[in-house]
C-alpha cells in the first residue's frame, strides 16, 4: 500500500468508503450518505488544521486516516472488502508518525 496526502480530488473515493459505513453500521452517527461534493468540502476544511492521508493499492484508494476534531484521536476507515489486510494498521502508524515525533 502506498500512503500519500489526501487531496480534494480523492473525495469520490473517500465518500464511497465512508458511505458504506453509513449504510451498514451506526459508527458514523450519520443517516444520510455524503455526496462527493460534501466530502470534498470536509476534506478541504480539515486540511487547514489537520493531516489527512489516503492509502492506495493498485491505483485505487482503499482507505483514509485523519486526526479528529473532537479531541485527541484519529479516524481511520478502510474499504469494506479490505479490512483484514493490515492497511488500517499501516495508515494508523503513518498518521501517528506525523503527530508524534520518532514514532
Amino acid at each position: 500500500m502506498q500512503i500519500q496526502w489526501a487531496t480534494a480530488n480523492d473525495a469520490a473515493y473517500i465518500a464511497e468508503i465512508y458511505n458504506w459505513y453509513i449504510r451498514h453500521t451506526i459508527i458514523t452517527f450519520e443517516t444520510e450518505v455524503v455526496s462527493p461534493q460534501d466530502m470534498q468540502h470536509r476534506i478541504q476544511e480539515k486540511l487547514v488544521t489537520h493531516d489527512w492521508l489516503v492509502g492506495e493499492v493498485n491505483q485505487t484508494i482503499c482507505g483514509y486516516a485523519y486526526m479528529d476534531y473532537f479531541g485527541p484521536g484519529s479516524h481511520i476507515s478502510i474499504r469494506w472488502n479490505q479490512r483484514s489486510t493490515g492497511h488500517k494498521r499501516t495508515l494508523g502508524k503513518d498518521l501517528a508518525g506525523l503527530c508524534i515525533p520518532d514514532c
